[in-house]
């Protein structure tokens, strides 16, 4: 279990400096992310990370022309489950973003990255010997997979290179327990463009 776990953080941060690499070498703009990140809200938190837009056309529907962007992200972030655990995680991300003339954005996102649990409380092994121990670290290593639907405004149409979005999510951890644990978190943020 150890090898595994040390080859999915090594796959998992593969991925995500590849999103980093490609997000600011061959594409023409950026955007920086900074955003909370509760599970169950109230389990407070953060996500920081850059994404960029891949291909990008323009829509016509019903007399509107709508902006369809596909897009390349990875991000960091952790959340505190208060009195159990901390969850930290690096997520390389795909997806996609419909935006109106006005600036209203709709987006959706899958993801997989890696995630890391963190016992909150001190945790403690009692060794062959009969001997008790306190570990440090103690916690687990997980797949992490996501996907989210979020609303927005995008404030560059209004001069502004900002951004902004309500994003739930649910995400899953792989293996919890010989099954897969759902979570649902909240994500709202702001994110900066940059060319």
């Amino acid at each position: 279990m150890k090898h595994f776990s040390i080859k999915l953080a090594l796959i998992s941060a593969l991925l995500f400096v590849n999103t980093i690499i490609y997000a600011q070498s061959p594409f023409s703009e950026y955007h920086l992310r900074v955003a909370y990140f509760g599970e169950f809200i109230t389990h407070p938190g953060f996500k920081l990370g850059v994404e960029t837009p891949f291909s990008v056309r323009l829509k016509e529907k019903k007399r509107i022309t709508k902006e369809k962007s596909k897009l390349l992200a990875a991000s960091v972030g952790m959340y505190h489950h208060v009195d159990n655990h901390y969850g930290t995680f690096l997520l390389t991300e795909v997806g996609g973003k419909g935006t109106r003339p006005k600036g209203f954005t709709t987006e959706r996102w899958m993801g997989i990255g890696y995630f890391r649990s963190w016992l909150a409380s001190p945790t403690f092994e009692v060794d062959d010997n009969g001997e008790v121990d306190q570990l440090t670290g103690a916690g687990r290593n997980r797949v992490m997979l996501s996907f989210a639907y979020g609303i927005g405004w995008d404030l560059s149409r209004h001069g502004l290179p900002l951004r902004w979005n309500l994003k739930p999510t649910l995400f899953l951890e792989i293996p919890y327990n010989n099954t897969i644990m759902p979570r649902v978190a909240w994500e709202m943020g702001v994110s900066y463009r940059i060319k």
